[in-house]
């Protein structure tokens, strides 16, 4: 948290530009944004670097009522789409030929497995490193991005007991790239035109 000790902002004359001055004394953190926040962000540039490289367009939802935080479209014939919920982790667990990872929102599952969808619905998780600085790295060859993001339909997935949490299986063939994300929306389309 971030405790504001001073502040001011001052208008000058038209002639001049306003003034602003601030201090943060005691601070506890080095970054302005909460690290929810940031997790939210990268994944997002993340998903949004591959649907580019691919061709896709996104577009970003500002209200995530329906478990969906993003959706990519591709034109070709059928004009494919698919929706997103998009989580980021430092808590992929290694689990043979999946990654186990625990979704904190019934309410999510639930919308993801949803078998009466007119847009197909996926789960995209996107694995980071524990330290922060550890995410990105960029020199004047490249910018990487750590680690890798997967992805994992629940269509159609049983219902759940559970009141808060369900642990999925995401199988570790289904890297989300701009291959995948290519044959993705291939199906989608194929699956229209069935």
């Amino acid at each position: 948290m971030i405790h504001v000790e001073h502040f001011c902002f001052f208008l000058m004359p038209i002639a001049s530009a306003p003034v602003f001055c601030y201090s943060f004394r005691n601070s506890t953190t080095s970054h302005a944004m909460y690290e929810t926040h940031q997790k939210e962000q990268f994944s997002l540039a993340y998903i949004s670097a591959v649907a580019a490289k691919t061709g896709c367009n996104i577009t970003r939802w500002a209200v995530d009522d329906d478990s969906v935080d993003c959706s990519l479209k591709y034109k070709m014939p059928g004009y494919p789409q698919v929706d997103m919920q998009v989580k980021c982790t430092q808590n992929l667990t290694d689990s043979d030929d999946c990654f186990k990872f625990v979704l904190t929102s019934i309410k999510n599952y639930n919308d993801l497995r949803d078998d009466n969808l007119c847009v197909s619905k996926i789960l995209v998780v996107v694995g980071v490193p524990d330290n922060l600085d550890d995410w990105l790295e960029q020199d004047q060859e490249g910018l990487l991005l750590r680690r890798c993001a997967y992805w994992v339909n629940l269509k159609g997935e049983p219902a759940t007991t559970n009141k808060t949490a369900i642990t999925i299986d995401i199988p570790k063939e289904n890297m989300f790239s701009p291959d995948a994300l290519m044959s993705i929306m291939t199906t989608i389309a194929a699956e229209r035109a069935a």
